[in-house]
């Protein structure tokens, strides 16, 4: 059992009573549970398998059995995070008939070998003896298998882990070579879901083969995918399919065919909302820790007040609003009184890390990273990111406080701080984590966010720079420069790693573009303000170009009036 509320391990890897207790169900699962063909998208860590574990059937039918008694809807979760699905020697095959065969038998086997674990995890059986029978006669009809009448849907479930075991070994020997009894969703899913379906109580139930970690399935694999569900006929089955991103997913279908948003499947974006200038993640952030609170004990305490901000953090902030509001800043010295009081909230933490970064440039404005609201910033939409400085936090209370009650603010920005440097190092670490990422490439990275960085502190200084606060850039003519390929790599890797995210956004002709998003963690580190706004920097890809090349490139020596307000400033 863990003992720490914040617990950020994998969700496969957490009890099913605690996951389910921990869950914040909202309109996601409305979304999730339709009879639809879904993509969830979320980087790594933003809740997707917590999604799909929830909604297996063995967790529902334990923990919610009076909804979901009636079996209209079977949840099977299928990860593709395993040994089997790591596997590419089949591919020596030269024929690629062949590949997508093997590929797809692969695939199925496993498919079937989770949902025969469904119904074998369930404490009890849906199934009468009359029901199995007929099972047991349906299935050695179609698969040719021996089954015993007293464990039918166990010995079934051997009979598919033996075909996978003997896949293995086949490839162990001979990957070239194709199994001649291979298997396809029309030759081993189908029929197997139609045998069910003959059952009374299964009659009307509607399957969802919850895909977790999709991108990690091979080229063949997706396109297999993609077929089944171009068919677009869910009444029986529909395919919950979740990845990380869209660049490392086909969409194609073995015919070369697009599936198409809308028509064959809906988008569920995890991180759309955080992006959002209506942002409901501060709330859903609240829920989820408030929640995680009240399953460790601490029945009545608000986030807010178990995070709390540092008390002389807070006097200086109004302090600050006064005399900005009395205009004895240089910031916006030109407006009305009025004009400033509307606008104080946007100005007040700016000017804090201004005259902190004036007065103290050796030193981090620690009072700054405390609180509940700067967590939710600094975790950039993803929840992992906001559970694991949680989670060290809560340890290191843990030898203050006999019961945890309250994260002290200096536990908060001696953890923010020590996280903030972690991350940092961990940009060396890429090129042996992420395949085709080489030292030139985390070189390129790093040159880059410190880059940005510099840029954000020269805005910060500038008492007349507009939008103090935006923590997002995008590139303008990128797919038109000849540094295009090489920065797009880069980019990749700082996606890849956890240390850039990205969302479509608008661009300044009033198209969309992509606007990136380096992750807020790092920024105590160069002593910035994780709290930001929904703007972004537009550099032209020349210049970025050089940030990212260039050791000695520095936006103060090319002019920091000229790089704020200037030609660079689309």
């Amino acid at each position: 059992m863990f003992d720490n509320p914040f617990i950020h391990e994998a969700a496969t890897n957490i009890d099913d009573t605690l996951l389910y207790k921990m869950f914040i169900d909202n309109e996601h699962s409305r979304i999730f549970k339709s009879h639809k063909n879904v993509f969830i998208l979320g980087y790594r860590g933003s809740g997707k398998s917590m999604l799909m574990r929830y909604h297996s059937f063995p967790i529902q039918i334990k923990h919610n059995y009076e909804e979901v008694k009636n079996y209209s809807e079977i949840g099977i979760y299928v990860s593709c995070m395993t040994p089997i699905f790591q596997r590419l020697d089949f591919g020596l095959n030269d024929d690629s008939f062949q590949i997508s065969i093997m590929s797809e038998h692969i695939l199925v086997l496993t498919m079937a070998e989770r949902l025969l674990n469904t119904f074998l995890q369930l404490e009890n059986s849906p199934f009468s003896s009359s029901d199995l029978q007929g099972i047991k006669e349906e299935i050695e009809f179609y698969f040719d298998a021996q089954l015993t009448e007293e464990n039918v849907l166990k010995d079934f479930h051997k009979w598919i882990r033996k075909n996978l075991v003997n896949t293995q070994r086949h490839l162990d020997r001979s990957p070239e070579q194709f199994i001649s009894s291979a298997y396809t969703y029309s030759s081993l899913i189908k029929p197997l879901i139609e045998v069910f379906k003959e059952v009374p109580i299964l009659k009307h139930t509607h399957f969802m083969f919850m895909i977790d970690d999709g991108q990690m399935l091979s080229t063949s694999q997706q396109l297999s995918v993609n077929n089944w569900i171009s068919y677009r006929d869910t009444s029986d089955v529909s395919f919950k399919v979740a990845i990380t991103s869209t660049n490392e997913y086909s969409f194609l279908t073995s015919r070369n065919n697009v599936i198409l948003e809308n028509h064959d499947y809906i988008m569920l974006d995890l991180e759309r909302d955080f992006f959002s200038g209506k942002s409901d993640f501060v709330q859903f952030a609240k829920k989820i820790i408030e929640r995680r609170l009240r399953v460790f004990g601490l029945t009545q305490v608000d986030a807010y007040d178990f995070f709390p901000i540092d008390s002389g953090f807070q006097v200086e902030l109004e302090s600050i609003k006064e005399k900005f509001i009395g205009g004895h800043y240089p910031e916006r010295e030109q407006w009305t009184q009025e004009q400033r009081q509307a606008n104080a909230s946007k100005f007040i933490r700016a000017i804090y890390f201004r005259l902190y970064s004036e007065q103290h440039k050796a030193n981090k404005p620690r009072l700054a990273y405390t609180g509940f609201d700067v967590l939710t910033n600094i975790s950039t939409g993803v929840i992992r990111n906001l559970l694991v400085p949680c989670s060290v936090m809560y340890e290191k209370e843990k030898e203050n406080q006999q019961a945890v009650q309250y994260i002290s603010p200096k536990t908060q920005y001696e953890t923010l701080l020590e996280e903030s440097s972690k991350t940092w190092d961990k940009i060396n670490e890429l090129s042996v984590k992420i395949v085709d990422c080489t030292n030139e490439h985390t070189v390129r990275l790093q040159r880059v966010l410190e880059s940005f960085g510099e840029y954000l502190k020269i805005k910060l200084l500038d008492p007349s720079g507009t939008e103090k606060k935006i923590l997002s850039f995008t590139i303008h003519d990128l797919d038109k420069s000849p540094y295009c390929d090489e920065i797009k790599e880069v980019l990749q890797i700082g996606i890849r790693g956890g240390l850039i995210y990205t969302r479509i956004g608008p661009d300044h002709e009033g198209g969309r573009t992509m606007w990136y998003t380096p992750n807020r963690i790092l920024w105590p580190s160069l002593a910035l303000d994780p709290v930001g706004q929904n703007g972004r920097k537009n550099f032209v890809a020349a210049t970025f170009y050089k940030m990212m090349t260039d050791a000695s490139y520095s936006h103060k020596e090319n002019g920091q009036k000229k790089y704020v307000q200037g030609e660079f400033d689309l």
